[in-house]
C-alpha cells in the first residue's frame, strides 16, 4: 500500500480531476502489476 500511495503523490495529487487522473493511473499499473507477479509465485 505504501508503495501504491508514493506512486501517486510522485505523479498526482487531489487538487483537480486530472491530477488525479494523472497520479491513479500509475498507481493503478503498478498494484496490477505486483497482484499478477504474486499470483505467479
Amino acid at each position: 500500500m505504501a508503495v501504491l500511495s508514493a506512486v501517486f503523490t510522485a505523479q498526482g495529487s487531489l487538487d483537480t480531476p486530472k491530477s488525479f487522473v494523472s497520479g491513479l493511473t500509475p498507481a493503478l499499473w503498478t498494484g496490477a502489476g505486483r497482484c499478477s507477479s504474486a499470483r505467479s509465485r
